[in-house]
């Protein structure tokens, strides 16, 4: 199921996480999303079996934003030398 999101609210995107041969707190990584061409990142927070990430509102920074406008996301998270994708999804925007 898509995740909405209103260009008015900040929103928290939550994932758990269970990782072997390295530690959670070893993890980096970022959601992005690109609009207009233009890539997106924020970074993510984590903690014991958790990753999350604050991402402001989308009004405040991205323009022409319409009702229903779809966008690719996608998590990127790094452990050491290994980088991966574990989670990729639609945002519909909300006006």
């Amino acid at each position: 199921m898509p995740i909405r999101f209103n260009t008015n609210e900040n929103k928290r995107i939550e994932f758990d996480v269970t990782v072997q041969g390295v530690e959670t707190i070893d993890l980096k990584g970022s959601v992005r999303f690109t609009h207009e061409g233009i890539e997106y990142g924020f970074p993510i927070s984590v903690s014991n079996s958790n990753i999350s990430v604050d991402i402001p509102q989308l009004g405040s920074f991205m323009k022409d934003l319409s009702e229903g406008q779809k966008m690719q996301a996608r998590l990127e998270v790094v452990a050491g030398d290994t980088f991966i994708v574990p989670w990729e999804d639609t945002i519909i925007v909300e006006t």
